[in-house]
């Protein structure tokens, strides 16, 4: 019975502790909710051809390195972006003292707590990372500076 148990112990760790992703780059998609699967379809892109080895590379490390970044997001950020609009584009913009005061007093204080936070292992689309990524290889091989910078 005890032999039964470890051999059904050892199958189950075969079929679900194997990832075909480095372990970081795993726990970020674990973590990415609904936008797994367009995480996972960069790195299918690249997976498909052995040319881009160093592109998928890249993936891992952008994907890996997704963990902790994000920025906030929420009605009162939108109010302080017009108010921003007004002070630095406007007509009359006035005394930045006096437009924030007002500001302040229609919405509130913008403090970070009442935002809220929008992780970017969450958002990112497939084809934003992929254009970006296209056009640094791209930038990499084509400007003379490119020859002096290796990658790993």
């Amino acid at each position: 019975m005890k032999n039964n148990i470890l051999f059904l112990s050892g199958i189950f760790f075969i079929i679900f502790g194997c990832s075909p992703y480095p372990s970081k780059v795993n726990e970020v998609l674990n973590n990415s909710g609904k936008n797994r699967k367009e995480l996972e379809e960069v790195i299918n892109h690249y997976r498909q051809s052995a040319k881009d080895s160093l592109k998928l590379k890249a993936v891992y490390f952008l994907i890996e390195n997704m963990e902790d970044h994000f920025y906030y997001n929420g009605k009162l950020l939108d109010a302080y972006d017009a108010y921003s609009e007004e002070i630095y584009h406007g007509e009359n913009p006035g005394n930045d003292r006096t437009l924030f005061e007002q500001y302040e007093s229609k919405y509130g204080r913008l403090i970070k707590e009442n935002l809220t936070k929008v992780y970017d292992r969450e958002v990112i689309t497939s084809q934003y990372l992929v254009n970006n990524i296209e056009w640094a290889f791209k930038v990499w091989q084509e400007q003379p500076w490119g020859k002096k910078v290796s990658l790993p």
